[in-house]
Parts: C-alpha cells; sequence; structure tokens
C-alpha cells in the first residue's frame, strides 16, 4: 500500500519540525494511540488501538526516526503487531517552507499489511490510512495553533 499526500500548516519550518518530532503531541495526535515511549535515540515504542472494517485489535510496535535533515526532512520506519495481522512500513516527510509564516509537509511511504486485517478489510485500508493521516494533521495543526 503506497500513502502520499501533504498538508500546509500556518507556522514556521522550524515549528512545525519541532511539532513532528515532538512525542507528546504525537501521542495526542495518532487516531487511537494509547502509548508512544521513547525506548531510544529517536526510537519509540507504540501502542495503538485500530479498526479497519469489521477486525479491530490492539497493536503493539516500533517507530525509529532516521536520516534527519534538521528541519528538511527524515525518514521513519514503522512495525507493528497484534492478533490480527502485522504491519511494516516506511515512510519520509518533507517540510517545505511556503514563506515565512507556512509550511508544506510532504509525506510519502509504502506500507504491508499481513494477516486476518489484509484478508478481511484490504479494500478498507487504503481509505483508512488516508482518513487516519488526516486527523493526525488536523489535530496536529490545532496544536500549532493553539501554541502546543
Amino acid at each position: 500500500m503506497e500513502l502520499v499526500g501533504e498538508y500546509t500548516f500556518a507556522a514556521p519550518r522550524e515549528r512545525v519540525w519541532q511539532l513532528m518530532l515532538d512525542p507528546v503531541v504525537l501521542k495526542g495526535c495518532l487516531p487511537g494511540c494509547e502509548k508512544l515511549e521513547l525506548v531510544g535515540e529517536d526510537e519509540y515504542e507504540a501502542t495503538m488501538k485500530i479498526g479497519i472494517a469489521m477486525i479491530k485489535g490492539t497493536f503493539g510496535g516500533k517507530v525509529k526516526i532516521s536520516d534527519k535533515i534538521d528541519n528538511e526532512s527524515y525518514t521513519m520506519a514503522i512495525q507493528g503487531s497484534g492478533p490480527q495481522g502485522q504491519v511494516k512500513g516506511l515512510g519520509k516527510l518533507e517540510f517545505v517552507a511556503d514563506g515565512d509564516d507556512k509550511t508544506i509537509v510532504k509525506y510519502s511511504g509504502n506500507a504491508d499489511v499481513s494477516g486476518t486485517i489484509a484478508r478481511v478489510g484490504a479494500r478498507m485500508i487504503q481509505p483508512a490510512a488516508k482518513t487516519i493521516s488526516g486527523q493526525f494533521f488536523k489535530c496536529a495543526a490545532s496544536k500549532i495553533n493553539g501554541g502546543a
């Protein structure tokens, strides 16, 4: 599954960069995220409740951030599993200044989903991923506007 998109924030690039690396903000904005704990340099353990179609469950996994270029880009690797299946993915976020007070975050990545969730919810995975990313970016934007 491929996921590509962009979101424009009404904030300077440095502020958006900081926000997108803040574990408190990330945990609060990722739909279904119950835990996001730092376990190493730029490495986190996460627990999320996710539902796709009629398949719902709790997934545990790891998130690793690498290839950081301050205020410009980073790569994020994820892997997780639960009773309903497994997910493994790699994505890139790019931060592009649009004047002094706007930032465009461009994201792209691929994920492999297997198990029951892939077999039963295959047609629903892509729309669900787009919905989740949209909810995440709207929440993150509200944190910037709220001064988080």
